[in-house]
């Protein structure tokens, strides 16, 4: 049973740790074109936004510096710094790596499969493709953001429709 108690806080406190850091480093200090986390709002943002989820980064087959690669180094950078916990709560470090890798599967996954995003991610659609890119900041999951009221739906809703609706006539 501490296993299993173990596991569950691990995970938790990745899922946490994904919504904080989102919210106040990519979103809070990373707006600031100067921050070494501005590739976040001002790259994948950008692009994400521009190519309708689909993030060009993502689907590069050679190795280059950019969001995709820096997200790589940023969970393995986690996971080094979480190394201390290994040695007093291994099932709850091993946990958190797994949350890591879920993380990036999940997360790579919502930028070259957009209708898979649809289906499975819709706040993370939400945080890039609504008006509003200051709210769903979960990326596996949105219960953290229902937690502290920063979730935000528009997949599905009119206001979707109508945005739509105004790019297609723009563009046609």
């Amino acid at each position: 049973m501490i296993y299993v108690v173990a596991a569950l806080v691990g995970w938790l406190y990745g899922t946490a740790l994904e919504y904080l850091v989102h919210r106040f480093v990519f979103h809070g200090i990373g707006k600031k074109r100067s921050s070494a986390f501005s590739f976040h709002w001002h790259q994948h943002h950008k692009e994400s936004r521009k190519n309708a989820m689909l993030e060009p980064a993502y689907m590069q087959r050679r190795l280059a510096w950019n969001g995709y690669t820096r997200e790589v180094v940023g969970i393995s950078v986690l996971v080094v710094l979480h190394i201390p916990i290994a040695f007093f709560f291994p099932t709850a470090f091993a946990a958190m790596v797994a949350w890591g890798l879920h993380y990036h599967f999940v997360h790579h996954k919502t930028h070259v499969d957009p209708e898979w995003a649809r289906a499975h991610c819709p706040w993370h659609v939400d945080h890039h493709m609504a008006p509003n890119q200051d709210a769903n900041y979960g990326v596996t999951s949105d219960w953290m953001d229902r937690l502290f009221g920063t979730r935000e739906v528009w997949v599905g809703t009119e206001r979707e429709k109508k945005q739509i609706e105004r790019r297609l006539a723009r563009a046609g």
